[in-house]
């Protein structure tokens, strides 16, 4: 007997080779027009946010937070939600891997949702849609531009939490393969296998849907 399932994807996905020249669209579409740009230092010494910033020059009003750690804690975040406060912020755009995606969707929640982050540690727990959030992904990894995740930590206590919540996912995803391009071979090879992992432990779980096999078997 088929078995009860929910499936939610509320992000709008863009993939294919020069899919970020579809920023400046998407943009308009979320009516925005100031918009701030987050991103890790790696991406933004390897040329990839200058690939961005191109798509969006004397088009759009952007300030570049670049200053998301390796694995983000709410002090980072509240770094990202400070500055785009005082920007006038209207749209996130996270640029990198996992963690400037992750590290967005808190700033996005705690823009429209009052803190502390903790609070929204859990399922469903995130009351109101975070502000509009374009996630631009440069590996091919974490899956974290299609997701309704969030993975954080908190340094005080020294723990990390999740956020699950279809209000903190990004609103598009902008897949474009040639992103990845400069990501050492190592880093390919690893992300490459965290998303097999990913499809591994999907297909075999046990709360597993047509929809997600369908999902893991293609990747």
């Amino acid at each position: 007997m088929l078995n009860h399932f929910s499936f939610v994807s509320p992000t709008k996905m863009e993939f294919g080779l020069g899919a970020v020249s579809k920023l400046p669209e998407m943009i308009s579409k979320l009516g925005a027009k100031k918009v701030l740009l987050v991103t890790d230092p790696g991406v933004a010494q390897a040329g990839v946010l200058k690939k961005v910033t191109d798509q969006i020059e004397n088009k759009v009003e952007y300030a570049v937070f670049d200053r998301v750690a390796s694995d983000p804690s709410t002090d980072n975040i509240q770094e990202i939600y400070e500055m785009a406060k005082a920007q006038g912020t209207e749209c996130f755009v996270a640029i990198g891997g996992g963690s400037a995606i992750d590290a967005s969707k808190g700033a996005s929640c705690l823009m429209t949702n009052e803190g502390p982050l903790r609070a929204y540690g859990g399922v469903n727990k995130v009351p109101h849609k975070g502000m509009p959030l374009i996630a631009i992904p440069t590996t091919a990894g974490t899956g974290s531009e299609f997701t309704l995740f969030a993975v954080l930590s908190d340094l005080k206590e020294n723990i990390k939490f999740t956020i699950s919540s279809a209000n903190i996912a990004p609103d598009v995803a902008l897949c474009d393969p040639e992103l990845t391009l400069t990501l050492p071979p190592k880093m390919t090879a690893a992300t490459g296998f965290d998303a097999l992992t990913h499809a591994v432990e999907s297909y075999t779980s046990r709360i597993a849907t047509p929809v997600t096999d369908i999902l893991c078997l293609e990747t």
